[in-house]
């Protein structure tokens, strides 16, 4: 049975967290400088450790998209936020 879990991070850093395989990432949330992600999981898969990391984003910013596997966007036009899920992870 699924459930959705929240999961607290390291918002600027690029923290990891211990999650069931294949939880699905639903949103995500600033509260007072810290990262809060929700996501749908499966308690009785095996857990395995993912890696985000928030970045704030304008026109002229460079991304290396080999670097990232989703992105999502919270803000306003003059503060872009967006959630990085790193593909290459080293536990």
């Amino acid at each position: 049975m699924k459930t959705i879990k929240k999961y607290y991070l390291n918002c600027f850093e690029g923290d990891s967290v211990e999650m069931p395989e294949g939880a699905e990432v639903l949103t995500f949330r600033l509260c007072n400088e810290q990262l809060q992600i929700w996501a749908l999981v499966s308690p009785c898969h095996e857990m395995e450790n993912r890696r985000f990391k928030l970045l704030v984003v304008s026109e002229d910013s460079k991304i290396e998209p080999s670097e990232c596997l989703k992105t999502m966007y919270i803000g306003s036009l003059e503060n872009k936020f967006f959630l990085f899920e790193y593909i290459k992870f080293e536990k």
